[in-house]
């Protein structure tokens, strides 16, 4: 079965490369992405993926066709002059007297960074990056005829291509606020992507910012270098996992890059103080968000973020370091596990994991149903939902050999839907359902597949308490739905008394069952 996620991908200047080897891995490794997201960097190779490049072909464009000097239009000998002349004048300014001033020499090199002040004021940048929106329109252009020499490209006319979903982080100036492209379904499908990737990777003093509507957009890894949050609602709905590709610097190369304080100044300062800021993960968010693979790519450090003139060498390290470190974590036991699997069933209990614990945990509360609501032969089971906007029975006890160990119905069916739409206790009376069922959503083949016997259905949410167990229950992700059955009717056991302990009891195993899925 081919596994599908979205793919985050983190911003990291000109090391763009290292992203695409591990997108290469992931294509070996039969994992198909539905959705692509990134800042920066990590969103020019998202758009160009999410038009169809593969990562062959990324990795001939990156390492063989890319000219990041031409993103600086005519300044990029200005930018090399810049970085010459201020390291010659921050050589001199611990000694500096006033009367070097009258040295010619030095004289130039204050105009310079003089005229460079004079410009950032103006400007706010060196350039416009003319040439990365015409390298944007020309690659998409070369893979949907009816794009070719248009001057600007939407986020609509890419979903009317067919193209995978794509969304992309900026940062806006004036709010102080991470903005994510496209800023609806509806309306913002018309904005430029051409202008959303343009401002994401728009590094400041080196690109002029974004004006678009009443933002000012910079890089988008000011707010957020690594958004995991992008497809966090199309994960919550589907169950389709996120992987999260970051750009890290190799700590085991730190010792040869010791802090000299005698020789550090403003300088090495700024560009590492925008260096952290930039390509810093957000390894909080990421602790915090279910169904999250996590991959650092390890970098070396001495290749620069805004080391505009890389050369193919370092293109093919950063592309190698992106593979091997991409490969090394794909060959962990859950995605070994994720690729033998054949049914969404199977996809499901190895995404959640702890299979052994979560069904040990079912036949618990089966005996605690079985033991204070008046029920007889309990079968305990979790529904999750999937891709296809269904719920699935994904973990079960009492089930063995039973014809709906996998049933599958409508997220809105039966009362397990009654439980997922409102959030609430469903109950049902199994003989009634079946007999209605336009009523409940269902087919005769579905309500077929529920063993003989059963008479009631008793379902109740499993709320998401990892983020905050204090927070109102209308704020919290649902997981899934707990459900019990018996061969008892409804009416004779006790799930129907407004107070009975089985309520209690049933929520509290929901909460237990919260912390053991992953």
């Amino acid at each position: 079965m081919l596994t599908k996620a979205y793919a985050i991908l983190a911003g990291g200047g000109v090391k763009g490369a290292a992203l695409v080897g591990g997108l290469q891995a992931i294509e070996q490794n039969n994992i198909q992405f539905v959705g692509y997201g990134g800042t920066s960097a990590g969103s020019i190779i998202a758009l160009l993926a999410s038009v169809g490049y593969t990562s062959e072909e990324l990795k001939k464009i990156m390492i063989e066709e890319i000219d990041f000097t031409q993103f600086l239009d005519d300044s990029a000998s200005e930018l090399e002059n810049l970085k010459d002349s201020l390291g010659q004048l921050f050589e001199k300014i611990n000694n500096f007297k006033r009367r070097d001033l009258l040295n010619p020499e030095n004289f130039k090199l204050l105009q310079i960074l003089l005229d460079f002040l004079k410009k950032l004021n103006q400007d706010l940048g060196l350039s416009d990056a003319n040439g990365l929106k015409q390298f944007l329109l020309d690659k998409i252009g070369k893979k949907h005829d009816s794009l070719k020499n248009k001057t600007d490209i939407t986020f609509r006319e890419l979903q009317e291509q067919g193209c995978y979903p794509l969304k992309v982080v900026a940062s806006d100036l004036i709010s102080r606020k991470a903005v994510i492209y496209p800023l609806d379904q509806e309306q913002g499908l018309d904005y430029s992507v051409i202008d959303a990737v343009r401002a994401s990777m728009s590094f400041p003093f080196v690109f002029f910012p974004v004006k678009i509507d009443n933002y000012l957009l910079v890089d988008g890894g000011l707010s957020s270098n690594l958004p995991l949050f992008l497809f966090e609602e199309e994960r919550k709905a589907n169950n389709i996992p996120v992987i999260a590709l970051d750009l890290v610097v190799d700590g085991d190369n730190q010792s040869n890059y010791s802090l000299d304080q005698s020789n550090y100044g403003l300088l090495k300062f700024i560009p590492d103080m925008l260096g952290t800021v930039l390509e810093a993960s957000d390894n909080l968010i990421e602790t915090l968000i279910k169904n999250i693979y996590y991959i650092s790519i390890k970098l070396p450090k001495d290749i620069g973020t805004l080391d505009f003139e890389i050369s193919k060498q370092d293109r093919e390290r950063l592309f190698d370091r992106g593979y091997r470190d991409v490969s090394s974590y794909l060959n962990k036991n859950v995605f070994q596990a994720i690729k033998k699997v054949r049914t969404e069933r199977e996809r499901l209990r190895v995404l959640y994991g702890q299979i052994e614990l979560i069904e040990k945990t079912l036949e618990k509360v089966a005996l605690a149903v079985d033991n204070s609501c008046n029920t007889e032969n309990i079968r305990a089971y979790i529904m999750l939902p999937t891709e296809r906007n269904t719920l699935i029975v994904a973990y079960e006890h009492g089930m063995d050999n039973d014809p709906d160990i996998d049933w599958e119905i409508p997220v809105n069916a039966g009362s397990m839907g009654y439980t997922w739409v409102f959030r609430k206790h469903g109950r049902v009376n199994i003989d009634v359902m079946k007999n209605n069922l336009e009523d409940y959503n269902l087919t005769q083949i579905q309500v077929n597949k529920i063993r003989k016997d059963r008479k009631a259905i008793y379902s109740v949410p499993i709320f998401d308490l990892s983020l905050s167990r204090s927070q109102p229950v209308e704020n919290l992700e649902m997981l899934g739905i707990l459900c019990v059955d018996t061969s008892t009717s409804l009416e004779n056991t006790l799930w129907l008394e407004e107070d009975s302990m089985c309520k209690n009891e049933l929520e509290l195993w929901a909460d237990i069952l919260a912390l053991i899925l992953k």
